[in-house]
């Protein structure tokens, strides 16, 4: 079964945008930022949420996480050591 109001936006959320930049301070340390853009739609604003996680859905390890409204980039920024990452 679907989340509530996924379906009544799902034009919407078809049309988020994601996208990343990162910075380098040492070899063991990497600022990573994590923007995410979902427009608004005919029915006007709704809530938007945005889970920044090593798995799908949340899982894994969470680096972060932000609330926020439809037409209203969100982000996530964190430090991560690349050579504690699992290849």
């Amino acid at each position: 079964m679907p989340v509530d109001g996924v379906l009544l936006h799902q034009a919407a959320l078809a049309g988020a945008k994601v996208f990343y930049t990162t910075r380098v301070s040492t070899p063991k340390n990497v600022f990573v930022v994590i923007y995410d853009f979902i427009p608004s739609d005919a029915s006007g604003t709704f809530a938007t949420e945005m889970i920044v996680s090593s798995r799908p859905f949340g899982g894994g390890v969470v680096y972060g996480s932000a609330y926020g409204t439809s037409g209203i980039p969100m982000w996530v920024s964190f430090w991560i050591n690349p050579e504690n990452l699992a290849s």
